[in-house]
């Protein structure tokens, strides 16, 4: 019986790697990870349990300077919100940081996703069939493990991001610290009960007056924060943030700050607080170079 077992589950494992491995780009035309020193291009990451998927664009940098035969290191970079994936190679050098710390980087095209995990009756606006917040972990850190050896182990992945993105950030290594060694959140906000006035924060999850309960608890990485326990975080903010309140940044601060003084070594974090900054590329290349620094830092070589 025993061995009838092992059999089934030998079978069923096959499977599912056929699966992934079938997921968007067949694996036949996708680009080489050998190819290094460049981004890989037309790289379309599709549910394989959906029939004719199209497929997320994804583009990844993978540097010169990363061994082949070593672990490779991998930051996952979200977008803000309604942004793209090549924003991050664009705007930023993070190609620059790539090389320098041997850290491959790897920027999902995530439309306006806020990483929600449900979609509820009351959801208007939906970037993909799979819910952006589960997305991630269900189907892009599988296509990058079998497809390009990335993302394999907790010890050497990381996850960054930018406005939705930070929030992408926190609430993924939050609800996944199985799969995050370290986070990082730029200008990003992490209290939706203090956002009502957000014109896009209901089309998820419906209008806070009536729906009060779901803002303050699904989803909410204040919540969550204590699940960051072991998980490094990084928080930057302008202090002149007009689109989101640098408060969204100190309340977290000051959450992990209380989990600090209750679980000594448990909980590490950043704060930088750039007065003169604002809201967008121009600071955000500013403090790249930084969050770079931070995961070559706290991941494993």
């Amino acid at each position: 019986m025993k061995r009838f077992r092992s059999a089934i589950g030998a079978a069923s494992g096959a499977v599912l790697a056929a699966m992934i491995l079938s997921c968007g780009t067949p694996q036949s035309q996708l680009p080489r990870i050998e190819e290094l020193g460049r981004w890989l291009e037309s790289i379309r990451v599709a549910n394989p349990a959906l029939k004719n998927d199209p497929g997320v664009p994804v583009r990844i940098y993978v540097p010169l300077s990363m061994a082949q035969a070593a672990p490779r290191r991998t930051i996952l970079a979200l977008h803000g919100y309604r942004g793209n994936y090549s924003e991050w190679g664009s705007y930023t050098s993070i190609q620059k940081f790539s090389e320098e710390y041997g850290i491959a980087v790897v920027c999902p095209d995530m439309g306006g996703t806020l990483y929600e995990t449900v979609y509820y009756p009351e959801t208007q606006v939906k970037w993909n069939e799979m819910p952006g917040g589960r997305w991630i972990p269900e189907i892009l850190i599988p296509f990058l493990q079998t497809n390009y050896g990335l993302a394999r182990s907790r010890e050497h992945t990381g996850i960054m991001g930018v406005s939705t993105g930070a929030r992408g950030a926190l609430l993924l290594s939050s609800l996944h610290p199985e799969l995050f060694k370290a986070a990082a959140g730029i200008s990003g906000y992490y209290d939706t009960t203090v956002m009502t006035g957000s014109p896009f924060i209901p089309t998820i999850y419906g209008p806070y007056a009536a729906f009060k309960e779901r803002w303050e608890k699904d989803d909410n990485i204040m919540l969550l924060a204590a699940n960051l326990a072991d998980i490094p975080v990084f928080l930057a903010h302008g202090f002149k943030d007009r689109d989101i309140p640098i408060e969204q940044s100190q309340l977290l601060g000051i959450k992990l700050r209380q989990m600090q003084k209750k679980n000594p070594g448990r909980y590490q974090f950043d704060f930088r607080e750039l007065p003169l900054m604002s809201h967008g590329w121009v600071y955000w290349r500013e403090v790249t170079g930084e969050a770079m620094s931070f995961f070559d830092r706290t991941l494993a070589r």
